[in-house]
């Protein structure tokens, strides 16, 4: 089976919105296509619940699998805004079955691909699943063992939201989660890179050249240590998500060479050169 994309999702959902609103269904707009990617929390749980449902889809996770993710993408999301939860409850106000409505006449009458459909309720009904374990998230222990789960991590960029309305936001969170990666601090490129960064960030100096510059040394060190996978919650490859704000920012126009981080790519290629 095909996989459904992050885009294709979005395109979905905004055409049902579109169709329910012509038709009467809502009486007024409930979302926009901003939302989904504005929201940093929102879009990677929206990202790792579509993976979920790619990795079923192939029959690659069960159902325990499931359940376990669904209660890390519970646990990240407490940690979020309120207003990115709320984005997600509107969302389940496009369930087709909420308004009476099964899937082969919605696809019909809204004019959304059928499988395409199939995926996006699926996606809707993971959501619902994820918000009624929120209350109780804080009192879920996330062992190291789920943490290390065979499942994995999410490692297609297309899977991934546009990252160029929350890549600032997103840097600070995989900056985070690194500062304490026990299987990197004996490097000194990444010790040298986190010191650079966590000033940059104290100091609110963070700049979409530094942003991009970071992402090119991160990935560096990932590559150079190619059995190594770092995941950051809830469940997103950070070479993955390094790749996409690199390549989402490049082409708005950053440029890694005006950051003082750059000289240490430039370091580090010449040490991958070196050691071929």
């Amino acid at each position: 089976m095909s996989a459904v994309s992050y885009n294709d999702v979005v395109e979905s959902l905004l055409k049902l919105h579109k169709c329910y609103r012509v038709q009467g269904f809502l009486d007024m707009d409930i979302i926009n296509r901003v939302d989904f990617f504005s929201k940093p929390r929102a879009a990677l749980a929206l990202a790792a619940m579509l993976w979920v449902i790619n990795l079923a889809k192939r029959n690659i996770i069960g159902y325990s699998d499931i359940v376990a993710i669904e209660r890390r993408i519970a646990s990240f999301l407490v940690k979020s805004d309120a207003s990115e939860i709320e984005f997600l409850k509107k969302l389940l106000e496009l369930t087709p079955s909420r308004l009476g409505l099964d899937i082969t006449s919605v696809s019909r009458r809204c004019m959304v691909d059928h499988q395409k459909l199939v995926d996006v309720i699926k996606l809707l009904n993971l959501i619902k699943e994820v918000i009624s374990l929120a209350p109780i998230a804080n009192q879920m222990q996330i062992s190291e063992s789920q943490k290390k789960s065979r499942t994995p991590c999410l490692n297609d960029d297309e899977m991934l939201p546009s990252t160029n309305a929350i890549a600032d936001t997103l840097t600070k969170m995989i900056y985070s989660e690194l500062e304490n990666m026990k299987k990197l601090l004996d490097d000194p490129y990444f010790i040298h890179v986190m010191d650079i960064m966590g000033k940059k960030i104290k100091m609110g100096q963070l700049k979409p050249s530094d942003i991009v510059a970071f992402s090119l040394v991160i990935l560096a060190i990932l590559r150079y240590r190619k059995e190594m996978q770092v995941c950051i919650e809830p469940g997103i490859d950070v070479e993955a998500l390094c790749r996409k704000i690199y390549n989402d920012l490049i082409y708005t126009g950053a440029d890694p060479t005006t950051s003082d981080i750059y000289a240490l790519y430039q370091e580090l290629s010449m040490r991958s050169i070196i050691r071929k």
